[in-house]
């Protein structure tokens, strides 16, 4: 399937995109909202008007650098990420984040069977 699509990042200059049918229809339901739900594009502080000015009046309101805004480190992995996220490490209690959490064994399931 091909469909001209205008590529912003480009100075607007409409191209041609090919996808299969299934990748596009995927692509195009990505756009359309449940019933009786209404898309609210951007407003307030992000409206597109101002909105530059607006985040730095923000910023000066609050006392807050640009830079602090950027110096958070993203975590790399899924332990730092937890405990970013949690306030506390995956092997720390997670009531009194003091004692340490050790791995014994999983537990599966177990399967009722129903009687006869």
């Amino acid at each position: 399937m091909h469909f001209s699509y205008k590529d912003y990042a480009d100075n607007g200059k409409t191209k041609i995109m090919v996808l299969h049918a299934v990748e596009f229809i995927r692509r195009f339901l990505l756009h359309v909202l449940p019933k009786r739900f209404v898309k609210i594009r951007y407003y307030g502080l992000l409206g597109f008007k101002n909105r530059t000015e607006k985040i730095t009046l923000c910023r000066t309101l609050l006392g807050v650098t640009e830079d602090v805004c950027h110096e958070k480190k993203v975590p790399e992995c899924w332990k730092e990420l937890y405990e970013f996220v949690m306030g506390h490490g995956v092997d720390r209690c997670p009531y009194c984040k003091k004692g340490h959490l050790i791995f014994v064994r999983d537990i599966m399931p177990q399967v009722m069977s129903r009687g006869p």
